[in-house]
């Protein structure tokens, strides 16, 4: 509401009552001021906004009783302005609060502390009657109580009653029924046309109670517990919700939901038995009154059969085009142009709805980009294949650069017994260079995570990510890129050399980089941590030894695996028979 015309408006009435009064009712203490020319209009009235307004008993035309001190409280704030008390009349025992909204002057009255009901109502009504002689519009207005019908009502909701009938009132009728014999009280006809003009107008404009409510808790701070509360403080419940009484929800059964991902890794048998646990899941659960949704994600193979549930392909809704185009919108590093539109509507018009072929094209356009090859953007979109399986072969076999590094990135993501950590990734693959352990000897390699990161992508040729959640793990950016190299023989295109052995001359390769690290790293921890460093215990020197060498503990713990998956195909006996059994207990220590 805008209070500096509903102060005008009131200012303008208290002005045409002024000569009218009577000595008994004291002077009228609110005069027109005159604005002085070139005076800020607004900064005045904000000032006569702040004063107190005293009006005459026969101004006030809106009568409001509240039946609890907290709903007074809320209407209290509800006020544009307060105005003064006013002295009482004869024997009325109501206190009142006077103030008005917008051009309605109104009285507030409560009932007293402790005391409901009708009866107590009714005195407070009628000593306000007779306060208040020129009261036209009588509001009773509070946190409501009734009884549930066809209409869904709930605490909160805001209800404007058109007429009220006391429920309470009836009679016993056969069949243990009761038979209502209470009048419905209907209010005048221009408060009711009132109310149907109030309602077209919120039908057609924006709701705003919570504008008003923002308002009211920027003026009344204390009131903070007034305004909406959050989702986690405030449950709506059914109504056929059985409710365990207590002070509070603790005990109360609350929705679960259960999301599941990437059904497609499992096998197909593994698929139908876990469909069939979890159908029956459901169905105890909605025996027990549980309310338990679950969430299935899977490619389309293997077919997913749910009896009971909705099935929802990812491609065909409607927000999916709209996040892909928002993708290449704000990830594709061109500026406005036509040239710029053409080549968006045409990643999208190629992707046919697969989102990784859009994060890999883009990928690989921002890098002929980066290098100023604006003329041969659009020519190497022409060339990037539509499959993804195609798509991984060109960007892994386009740069010639750095293959052995490129093979290695891909064993240890493969192969490791445990996805790594971005730090273990990065000195693993240091551990392949000749001079590994110089640079270990060094111990002032600081790299940042920032640094790994990048790291990750140039060497997997953008096909692997740092996982942010967790411990930062290295992972490829999708599943389908697993699937080229393992189930499609990717590998054996890119690599024809490494044969059918695939599998175990790459754990041959981890497990001498974990058998060579092992040792470099615990001589060096011996020679230049254990024995000029004073630490009272083996967990403070472990800790110590981890943070100067990221890569030491999956040495430690992995080196045999690996060789155990190795042997499969390549004997392990010169292995073991060079293996330091010293090192490597010095180490497990």
């Amino acid at each position: 509401m805008d209070h500096r015309q509903s102060f005008l408006e009131t200012t303008s009435a208290k002005r045409s009552t002024c000569e009218g009064r009577t000595r008994d009712e004291g002077p009228n203490l609110v005069k027109r001021q005159k604005v002085r020319h070139g005076e800020n209009v607004e900064s005045r009235l904000a000032v006569e906004l702040e004063r107190d307004i005293r009006l005459r008993h026969i101004n006030y035309t809106v009568g409001w009783i509240c039946a609890l001190p907290i709903e007074m409280a809320a209407a209290r704030a509800m006020l544009d302005r307060i105005h003064e008390d006013l002295p009482t009349r004869g024997n009325n025992t109501n206190p009142y609060i006077l103030g008005n909204v917008g051009k309605h002057n109104i009285a507030m009255a409560c009932l007293p502390a402790g005391q409901y009901g009708t009866n107590n109502a009714a005195i407070v009504a009628s000593n306000m009657r007779r306060t208040f002689k020129s009261i036209r519009i009588r509001l009773m207005v509070g946190i409501g109580g009734g009884v549930p019908g066809n209409i869904d009502l709930r605490l909160g909701d805001v209800v404007v009653g058109d007429k009220v009938l006391q429920y309470d009132l009836g009679k016993n009728i056969t069949g243990n029924r009761i038979q209502r014999t209470g009048t419905a009280r209907v209010p005048p006809h221009f408060l009711l046309n009132a109310v149907s003009k109030l309602r077209a107008i919120h039908e057609t404009r924006p709701c705003r109670i919570p504008a008003i409510l923002q308002d009211m808790h920027k003026r009344h701070h204390n009131m903070a517990g007034y305004v909406c509360p959050s989702l986690d403080e405030d449950r709506l419940f059914r109504v056929t919700y059985d409710h365990e009484g207590s002070n509070d929800c603790k005990n109360c059964q609350h929705p679960l939901i259960c999301f599941i991902d990437a059904l497609d890794e499992c096998d197909e048998e593994q698929v139908r038995e876990m469909m069939t646990y979890f159908e029956g899941l459901v169905e105890g659960a909605a025996e027990n009154n549980i309310l338990l949704k679950i969430c299935f994600s899977s490619r389309p193979y293997p077919n997913v059969n749910v009896i009971y549930g909705l099935k929802l392909v990812i491609e065909d809704q409607p927000g999916h085009g709209q996040d892909l185009e928002r993708y290449v919108e704000r990830n594709l590093r061109m500026s406005s142009s036509q040239l710029a539109d053409n080549v968006r509507s045409r990643i999208l018009e190629k992707a046919a709805g697969i989102f990784i072929w859009v994060v890999l094209v883009v990928q690989v356009l921002n890098r002929e980009i980066a290098r100023g090859r604006m003329s041969a953007v659009e020519s190497r979109l022409d060339e990037l294949p539509a499959q993804l399986s195609e798509l991984f072969r060109d960007i892994l076999t386009r740069d010639k650069d750095n293959v052995d590094e490129l093979l290695l990135c891909i064993q240890w993501i493969l192969f490791a017994e445990r996805p790594l950590t971005r730090s273990e990734f990065y000195f693993a693959m240091l551990s392949r260079l000749p001079e590994h352990q110089e640079i270990l000897a060094a111990q002032d390699l600081k790299v940042t995570n920032e640094c790994m990161d990048r790291y990750v992508i140039s060497s997997s040729k953008g096909l692997a990510e740092t996982l942010e959640s967790g411990f930062g793990t290295i992972q490829f950016i999708h599943e389908s890129v697993k699937d080229f190299l393992i189930k499609n023989g990717g590998y054996q295109e890119l690599w024809p050399g490494v044969g059918a052995n695939f599998h175990s001359l790459s754990h041959e390769q981890l497990k001498q980089l974990c058998y060579s690290n092992l040792v470099a790293c615990t001589r060096l921890a011996f020679a230049k941590i254990l024995t000029t460093t004073y630490l009272e215990s083996w967990g403070e020197k472990r800790q110590i030894i981890t943070e100067a060498f990221p890569f030491i503990e999956y040495s430690v713990q992995h080196v045999l695996y690996h060789a155990d998956a190795a042997a499969k195909h390549l004997s392990q006996d010169d292995f073991l028979i060079q293996f330091s059994l010293e090192d490597w207990a010095l180490a497990c220590s």
